[in-house]
């Protein structure tokens, strides 16, 4: 219905049309629908959380967070201070992928590193997608997939300077096999680089580790696609996985790759340096 409102609006003449709804349920990922650029902005709000996740950070969506007046009523019926005058700091991260996963990961650490569990935030945290180039092939192998991780640093690096869009904090991940080129052993396994740069530092690099062993056969399968075929793919198609959740189905530990690059981010950075 809004999708043929915002049609018919813009054959009358309309130059942007906006939405704006409560509760985005969007089932089976229909927000998807949303991002071909009909409509200038569409408004929603937190209150189905692993919905505004998701839509965090990508256009034309944008989240109103409920937490404030949740808290401010909650203080309030006790009787205690609900002023909140404390206006959070803003905190703008823009990630070199719009991957979900990744997405998500970053947001849930940095959030609960920052802010912690507590009503009161001291941060308002906004994550942003940008889609750039790894120029690595799809299935990037061993030092591929630092390759990949830094060019695609470097790439939404430029994208900053051309855009002048200020940040707090660049961050790129490349997901990528190390292997035995033989193919013949079993030692291969999937891993991720990620690489975070603050303004004004210089970036830092650091590998998963946890890693994820999986069947060589795939491996030999991408491999003869000449890598543009990646494994997880092959694995999502074979066992009607959904996207990014075959991993935890061949992790060790039954670690999703969201729950490894979360972890990865808090302990070999967020923890080591000031966030």
């Amino acid at each position: 219905t809004l999708l043929e409102c915002c049609k018919r609006l813009k054959e009358l003449g309309c130059v942007k049309v906006s939405a704006y709804v409560t509760h985005a349920v969007f089932p089976n990922r229909a927000y998807r629908k949303f991002m071909n650029g009909d409509f200038h902005k569409f408004y929603t709000t937190n209150s189905v959380p692993e919905i505004a996740k998701s839509l965090q950070g990508k256009d034309p969506f944008q989240i109103i967070k409920l937490d404030n007046d949740i808290a401010e009523g909650l203080l309030k019926s006790y009787g205690l201070d609900s002023s909140l005058s404390q206006k959070p700091a803003q905190y703008n991260i823009y990630v070199a992928t719009t991957n979900d996963t990744k997405l998500g990961a970053i947001y849930s650490t940095y959030e609960k590193f920052l802010n912690g569990c507590g009503p009161i935030k001291k941060y308002h945290i906004r994550v942003f997608g940008v889609n750039v180039e790894s120029e690595v092939r799809e299935q990037p192998v061993n030092e591929e997939t630092t390759t990949g991780c830094k060019n695609r640093l470097n790439n939404l690096h430029k994208y900053m300077n051309h855009t002048g869009r200020e940040y707090t904090a660049l961050i790129s991940i490349e997901s990528g096999v190390v292997c035995n080129m033989t193919v013949d052993d079993d030692c291969h396994y999937d891993m991720s680089v990620i690489g975070i740069q603050k303004m004004d530092c210089d970036p830092v690099f650091f590998e998963t580790k946890d890693v994820t062993h999986f069947p060589t056969r795939f491996l030999k399968e991408s491999l003869a696609s000449e890598q543009n075929i990646t494994v997880g793919s092959l694995i999502e198609k074979e066992f009607g996985y959904r996207k990014d959740k075959w991993v935890e189905h061949y992790n060790d530990k039954k670690m999703s790759r969201q729950e490894i690059l979360a972890k990865t981010i808090d302990e070999e950075y967020l923890q080591k340096y000031s966030a």
